[in-house]
């Protein structure tokens, strides 16, 4: 039997190598019949519309979807772990779909992780700068201790070219000064500034993954994604956007206003902070509004 990537590669040859290499990034493994299934399908749709156009996430997905549904004609006792409904997950349309935050005590769990290897080690600093600074990976690597400023955080986003000022709290501190190595790493992945190293997105996400299962992050959960109800333990739903929405929702959360949060993630628009970032029910309502509901309350 031919593997997934096989397949695919033969169907669409100029578009599958990329295609599989979004799916691996995102899940932190390659794409094979056994793996697909709807929590990994939502994390893959996930991290393709951040990644690319809308037009090309549409062509992709359709592709996608041709392959599985040939593959189910053709092999129908052996089909992949797929629940009925999982076409609409691959389906691009402009529909709402729920993230994940952490809330603060599962932050302050990663925080407190003792990593087992280097690349958890280097991803959990840069998840915990992510959380407590709202930056992006591609500024974290380049902080430095240069940029702590009279208790904050200063630097400009390569991305949108908006200088982002935010308070150093101490535990970003100690990371960025090389101060982070006040536990018990073994002896072979004792790293410097770990948050300095650049690993790929696959590495990233699957990384993650395991530090969030390791710290029980383990709820159940269910996300509206695409039209449907995915339903996973927490950690499963964790990707490399996890750090700056946490971040956002923690600050909208702790009554932080939106322009303000804006401007920590270096936002180009307010917009984009308030549709994407924050990830939780709106915080408070008026007296007026809660009194409309209350009068029904006898």
């Amino acid at each position: 039997m031919q593997t997934f990537e096989q397949i695919f590669i033969g169907k669409y040859p100029k578009t599958a190598s990329r295609i599989i290499e979004i799916y691996t990034e995102a899940n932190g493994e390659s794409a094979t019949w056994e793996g697909l299934t709807k929590p990994t399908l939502a994390t893959f749709i996930d991290h393709l519309l951040e990644i690319v156009a809308p037009s090309s996430a549409r062509t992709y997905c359709a592709q996608f979807k041709a392959i599985v549904n040939l593959y189910q004609e053709e092999r129908s006792e052996e089909r992949p772990n797929l629940k009925k409904g999982w076409e609409k997950l691959l389906t691009v349309k402009n529909d709402v779909s729920e993230q994940i935050y952490l809330t603060d005590e599962e932050v302050k769990r990663v925080i407190s992780y003792i990593p087992s290897t280097a690349n958890e080690a280097t991803v959990q600093q840069q998840f915990i700068l992510s959380c407590l600074l709202g930056a992006r990976h591609g500024d974290i690597v380049k902080l430095t201790e240069k940029n702590i400023r009279d208790g904050y955080v200063c630097y400009v986003s390569e991305k949108t070219h908006i200088k982002a000022q935010v308070p150093l709290s101490e535990v970003a501190g100690r990371i960025l000064r090389g101060e982070f190595q006040n536990r018990t790493y073994a002896a072979d992945i004792m790293e410097y500034k770990a948050y300095t190293h650049k690993v790929a997105d696959s590495t990233y996400n699957r990384n993650l993954r395991e530090i969030c299962r390791k710290c029980n992050i383990n709820e159940e959960i269910t996300l509206y994604k695409r039209g449907q109800n995915v339903t996973g333990e927490k950690w499963t739903f964790a990707s490399s956007h996890l750090g700056r929405r946490t971040c956002a929702t923690l600050l909208y959360l702790h009554g932080c206003d939106i322009y303000s949060i804006s401007r920590i993630l270096a936002h180009s628009s307010v917009e984009m902070t308030a549709a994407k970032y924050i990830m939780c029910p709106i915080r408070t309502l008026s007296e007026e509004t809660m009194a409309y509901f209350s009068q029904f309350n006898k």
